[in-house]
């Protein structure tokens, strides 16, 4: 009786990529440990709650401002997903989360703030701000945000200069802003 050897098709594959790496040397494409990955830009984490109030500048009430701005918007977001996870259809919930963010970090503030005169009682500020948002579901994106927040000088109680922000709001991610 005449017996056959049954050949492993992993074995011949093993033993092709053996004969194809020594006629190339056995060089690798890539150094030692493959591609390197760039370190992501670190970036400051806003959170989700309101710190602060206006001030006797128009550059310090806006540098607080724009982090109780984010804060608000991440605070919103969280109730969403908070509403969605106690009452939403939870294969549903699963879809949404890359539309909800749940932190932002800003990256670089580029932000201008002028006005028209060293006595002018207004002042804007061109927000040039790029961001990092983390959605519900784990995946990050960065952003760059232009827009525009009028700023306008009263006096407190005390008398004391403060700059006051004209219609306040959250960050305005889903509107200013453009995928970098």
């Amino acid at each position: 009786m005449y017996k056959t050897k049954h050949i492993n098709p992993l074995m011949i594959f093993a033993l092709l990529m053996t004969l194809v790496l020594a006629a190339c040397g056995g060089k690798e494409v890539l150094p030692g440990g493959g591609n390197p990955i760039p370190t992501p830009i670190k970036g400051e984490n806003v959170g989700d709650a309101p710190d602060s109030q206006a001030a006797a500048t128009p550059e310090e009430t806006f540098s607080r401002y724009i982090d109780d701005s984010i804060a608000a918007l991440v605070a919103g977001q969280s109730q969403k997903l908070s509403l969605r996870a106690r009452f939403q259809n939870p294969e549903q919930t699963e879809k949404d989360l890359g539309g909800l963010l749940s932190e932002v970090n800003i990256l670089e503030d580029r932000t201008k703030i002028k006005k028209v005169t060293d006595t002018s009682t207004n002042a804007t500020a061109n927000v040039d701000i790029d961001i990092r948002v983390k959605w519900a579901d784990g995946d990050t994106e960065s952003f760059t945000c232009n827009y525009a927040v009028t700023l306008q000088s009263g006096e407190n109680k005390e008398g004391e200069t403060v700059w006051y922000v004209i219609n306040p709001d959250a960050f305005p991610v889903f509107v200013n802003c453009t995928r970098k």
